[in-house]
């Protein structure tokens, strides 16, 4: 939507002389613009809303209607509450760096004098090292996935072989198409990754051969499908059904044969549009949900396969993140430089990927069994 200059300015703060005093939610309300306006991630805008919000929630029932209300005293009271509604140290860390982050835009826009929430004492969060699977389990996880012989198995199989073999965020394979991916130079480009950024991952020879058969073979049929089925004669369904889901209204019909229910589903249900994402829906008939313009998976879908297909093959319970902990921890089991992993993983900062210099169970048991075997 566009605004005048005078709207834009007044949606984040007003001019000097007409601001007078403007309450916490006038002014969370302005720090998001603000956000946006700094072309922030939506993500972080929403992560971002959701903990001040919870503050307001707090200050109005404490009365702090205003930033010149908020002591030490009352956000230590804050955390208090947090913590008595169960709230996990990660999340209050998170909320009061939030607040962190509120209260500097505050002070840089003249609406507070201090920054309270950095004078309050952080949040100490427990070290809990990378939950991953075994090198043994990954391998019998992707064996079984390639032995999946139906359009949703051979799909799955790719996705997980592409998650362990890049270690790419789950936010960054929703968004890939076919147009990142190089199978010759061996690359692929992940693009608007975690903080906005764009980075250019490798793609491992034992990855490139089940990507080719996926392109080749798997997602052709994806994108070419009809969305709809056709269904045997079953109970007191005499005849071969179809059913399809077109303009959000779901359509039955009946044919005398297989060939003729099939004829049928060719002329009357829809075909997804091909937006050129690299992986796409595999339901045969609910695509309307996940994709009515043929758009690919959202994150949230690819965390529920990964857990249904983790709990039927594997018998463990697993996420996309996971996997990712996953890769890193099979380099440094092999040996691999910590930037090594770092680039693959698209860290720009070294040091967050020191969280997996712990040496894996595995290969701590192998060197003592050596030195005491």
């Amino acid at each position: 939507m566009i605004v005048t200059p005078a709207e834009a300015l007044a949606s984040v703060a007003r001019p000097p002389a007409a601001r007078g005093r403007r309450t916490l939610t006038e002014l969370a309300e302005g720090f998001l613009r603000w956000l946006d306006a700094h072309h922030r991630p939506q993500t972080t805008i929403a992560s971002y809303g959701n903990a001040l919000s919870a503050f307001l929630t707090f200050a109005t029932a404490v009365g702090m209607v205003y930033p010149d209300q908020v002591t030490v005293l009352s956000l230590d009271g804050y955390y208090v509450w947090l913590r008595s509604r169960g709230k996990a140290a990660s999340t209050m860390a998170h909320r009061r760096s939030v607040l962190v982050a509120f209260w500097q835009w505050l002070e840089h826009e003249g609406f507070a004098e201090r920054n309270v929430p950095a004078k309050t004492y952080p949040i100490k969060k427990p070290k809990r090292l990378p939950i991953y699977l075994e090198p043994h389990q990954i391998d019998t996880f992707l064996a079984k996935l390639g032995a999946l012989t139906n359009l949703a198995g051979q799909r799955d199989h790719a996705v997980v072989a592409t998650f362990f073999y890049t270690g790419i965020r789950v936010s960054g394979l929703a968004s890939l198409r076919v147009a990142d991916v190089d199978l010759v130079a061996g690359r692929i480009r992940v693009n608007q990754s975690k903080g906005g950024k764009d980075y250019i991952a490798y793609l491992p020879p034992r990855l490139r051969p089940i990507l080719a058969a996926y392109l080749a073979q798997t997602r052709p049929q994806l994108v070419g499908r009809r969305m709809g089925r056709v269904r045997a004669p079953s109970g007191h369904h005499k005849k071969w059904q179809i059913d399809y889901w077109q303009d959000g209204r779901k359509h039955f019909h009946s044919a005398a044969s297989e060939a003729e229910a099939h004829r049928l589903l060719e002329q009357l249900a829809p075909q997804a549009m091909d937006p050129g994402f690299l992986f796409v829906n595999a339901h045969p008939n609910n695509a309307h949900r996940h994709n009515p313009r043929g758009q690919s998976l959202l994150s949230r879908s690819w965390y529920w396969v990964i857990r249904n297909r983790a709990r039927t093959l594997l018998g463990v319970k697993l996420s996309p993140h996971k996997l990712r902990h996953t890769c890193a921890t099979y380099l440094l089991y092999h040996g691999a430089q910590l930037e090594t992993i770092a680039s693959l993983l698209g860290h720009s900062d070294v040091k967050t990927t020191m969280i997996y210099l712990h040496t894996p169970q595995k290969r701590q048991e192998e060197e003592i069994g050596r030195i005491f075997g």
